[in-house]
Formats: structure tokens, C-alpha cells, sequence
């Protein structure tokens, strides 16, 4: 009741004919024409529902964004941005370049003219946000073929090719391609079949990394999807203090990872979880806790 409520304002706030798109929207019918405050139309109907939330969330954080041709434009400080979001919609901008989830790692930590690890590097979002937060150079892991083209694609579309270099590949606990590992476990549903007709995604280690790119007091940020255990647990004192600052999203608990980060030689916070439950990820993978770790090298 509470989350229809929350939906049912949102669309308040957002779009003009918000009355007639409320009751279509509890009560189905033939299709309409959902317009946005910002003169955006879209079609709405049963079957675009999903989609329509998912521009209502983007035009809430973003209002004066605009949408053409498929591509997301939004001003960000001084920036004039473009993105290819693909089939995840808009509203995939919204924490990165919205609520700017690493807004507090870059108030602990000064990124400027520093070596970026992105691990996990989706349609390279991360990727652009260090770079203009001031970043020397951005290496970007992504493993999906589709959001890895996405990423590169994004990339060019906001001139940031000199800053921001783009690797399709896993990161993890071995060497090889990634669905020919035994230890490979699939997580989210949605993706299976993909990976399956992309069998040679190569998976590098940050050892790897380190070594081919020369890494020295670097940052690393990860966000995998749960597999930051075996990429920071497999990962020696000394690898680790190759970075002066690690900000990570952990999914499924904190402990193991702020243990090994402090006996590294890191100061650790800890943000508190969040219960997720994942419907879309794969059995024993869908009960969540979720936040944020933010490490810095004593």
C-alpha cells in the first residue's frame, strides 16, 4: 500500500495528465499518451507500465532531462551529458548523477589526478562521473558483451576516451573464460543467456590488473554484484595496498570483507545494510544485505 503510494505521487509530480494516467494505470485499458510536465509524451498502456515508472523516476530526479532517440541527456555541474541506456531505461542515471551515491567516498577521499580500478563498470556511468570528478585515468571491467558496448559507447558520446578505457572482461578469483570456471555461479537470471552465447569472457584477477596497468596508489571501486568476496578475499595484504582508497557495495553482509581490508592495513567504515529481497537473481542468491564499504590505506 505504502509503495502505491509513493508510485501514485510520483506520477502526481511528474505528469500532467496525471489523473487519467493514475486510473489507467490501477485500472487497464486501451493505450494513451502519458505527458510529462516537461512536454515528454510517451505512450502508456498495460504492457509499458514498467517502462513508465521507469521514466517517472528519471524526470523526479531529473526534470529537465530529456530523452531522444533513445539516449538520456542530462545536465550534471557544468556538464552537458548524453547516455545510451539500453533496455534499462533511464532511470539507471539516477544514482550515480542524482543522488550521487559516491558523493560521500569523494568527500573522504581527494580522486583528483589519481588511477581509477573500476570493477564493475555497467554502461560506464562510474566510468564518466570519476572522470569528471577529476580522475587521471579510468580502467573499466564490464563482462556482459551488451553493457560493455553500452559503456564504450557512452564514453565516446561525452568525449572522455583519453580519461576512460573500457575492458570487457570479468574480474575474480581465476584465470580463463568465465563460464567454462567451474566455480562460475550465474546470478542474475535475466543474463544467463547472454553469457551462454559469449562463452570466452576472459576472467583477469586484480593481481592481473595491478601488473598490466602498473597500478600504485590507485582507487579501487567495486561493484559486482556479490563477487567483491572473491576478488578481495583472494587478494593479498600487499595487492591491496596497492590502493590508498577501496569503496565497494557489498550484497550479502560486511564482516569477512571489513576483517580483511583492516588486517590489510585499511581504516574501514561499514555502511549499515539494507534488507533486499532480489526476485530477478538466482536461488540462495535473492535475500540481500546491502551497503556500502569505504576503506582508506593508514
Amino acid at each position: 500500500m505504502i509503495s502505491r503510494i509513493k508510485t501514485f505521487l510520483r506520477i502526481v509530480a511528474v505528469v500532467k495528465n496525471w489523473f487519467f494516467i493514475s486510473l489507467a494505470y490501477i485500472f487497464p485499458r486501451e493505450s494513451l499518451f502519458a505527458v510529462f510536465r516537461n512536454g515528454y509524451k510517451m505512450k502508456f498502456s498495460p504492457e509499458t507500465r514498467k517502462d513508465f515508472i521507469n521514466y517517472v523516476n528519471f524526470f523526479r530526479i531529473f526534470p529537465f532531462g530529456r530523452i531522444e532517440n533513445g539516449q538520456a541527456k542530462i545536465k550534471y555541474g557544468l556538464n552537458d551529458l548524453t547516455f545510451n541506456f539500453g533496455k534499462m531505461g533511464p532511470c539507471v542515471l539516477n544514482e550515480v548523477f542524482g543522488t550521487e551515491i559516491y558523493k560521500e567516498s569523494l568527500n573522504n577521499f581527494n580522486i583528483k589526478n589519481k588511477t581509477v580500478i573500476d570493477i564493475g563498470a555497467s554502461f560506464g556511468d562510474t566510468a564518466i562521473y570519476f572522470a569528471l570528478h577529476g580522475a587521471k585515468k579510468v580502467y573499466a571491467f564490464e563482462p556482459l558483451p551488451s553493457v560493455y558496448k553500452l559503456a564504450e559507447e557512452n564514453i565516446r558520446l561525452n568525449n572522455l576516451q583519453d580519461k576512460c578505457q573500457v575492458i570487457n572482461s570479468a574480474v575474480g578469483w581465476g584465470s580463463g573464460a568465465y563460464l567454462e570456471d567451474p566455480k562460475f555461479e550465474y546470478i542474475f537470471e535475466r543474463d544467463l543467456e547472454e553469457y551462454k552465447k559469449n562463452k570466452q569472457i576472459p576472467i583477469i584477477t586484480l593481481q592481473d590488473i595491478v601488473n598490466r596497468f602498473k597500478i600504485e596508489n590507485a582507487v579501487l571501486k567495486i561493484d559486482c554484484e556479490g563477487r567483491e568476496y572473491d576478488i578481495i578475499l583472494n587478494s593479498s595484504d600487499e595487492l591491496l595496498k596497492k590502493f590508498d582508497y577501496i569503496i565497494m557495495e557489498y550484497h550479502y553482509g560486511f564482516e569477512n570483507l571489513q576483517k580483511k581490508l583492516q588486517t590489510a592495513g585499511f581504516s574501514v567504515i561499514c555502511e549499515k545494510p539494507a534488507k533486499l529481497y532480489a526476485s530477478d537473481r538466482q536461488e540462495g542468491r535473492k535475500q540481500m544485505l546491502v551497503g556500502y564499504i569505504h576503506a582508506i590505506r593508514i
